[in-house]
């Protein structure tokens, strides 16, 4: 029998708690699961709230939700979460500021391959001011990723580098090193 995930499937009671029962034992047990509990948004959201990183395994359908994107989110605010939301989703920009705002605040390169959320939008929201603001207010070095035209932005540029100490000025022009309000952000001012 071919599963339209796109109508949800009803679980009777006593599957979901029987289901229930094995996703509290290793949420990562939802992929051994039957297409019907992995479409069901009750499951999905204990799933998710244990192991964000689980989202990979629920139905398309419920990566295009919000409540329960937002629950992986705030479980696990990786890339490799936000990478398996929906596009539907990751184009609205609400949506995307709430998973951004998520983020911890970082100053520290996360090394080679790491990525971060606002690595993962859009390409039109690396143009778009507030985005962008809010990115690099959580990690200075992500203003690498903004478009050109903001990463001349004023704004922006003192954001970066006040949140990450400097660290940002490594993926601006050089002549910022010679801006007075980026010596005063360096200097403590």
């Amino acid at each position: 029998m071919i599963l339209d995930l796109g109508a949800p499937q009803e679980i009777s009671e006593e599957k979901r708690t029987y289901y229930s029962e094995v996703i509290k034992n290793d949420p990562y047990n939802l992929e051994l699961l039957p297409p019907e509990a992995r479409d069901d948004k009750d499951l999905a959201i204990q799933v998710v709230e244990s192991a964000g990183y689980a989202l990979k395994d629920i139905s398309s359908r419920l990566k295009d939700d919000e409540e329960v994107a937002l629950a992986a989110m705030r479980q696990c605010p990786t890339y490799y979460v936000f990478a398996q939301i929906s596009d539907r989703l990751k184009s609205d920009k609400d949506f995307v500021l709430k998973c951004i705002d998520l983020c911890e605040t970082s100053s520290s390169d996360l090394g080679f391959g790491s990525r971060t959320v606002f690595s993962m939008v859009h390409p039109h929201f690396l143009d778009d001011k507030e985005v962008v603001l809010l990115a690099v207010q959580k990690r200075g070095r992500d203003i690498a990723m903004a478009s050109a035209r903001l990463r001349s932005d004023r704004d922006i540029v003192l954001a970066a580098v006040k949140q990450s100490g400097g660290k940002a000025l490594l993926d601006l022009p050089k002549s910022w090193r010679e801006d007075s309000d980026v010596m005063d952000i360096l200097r403590g001012k």
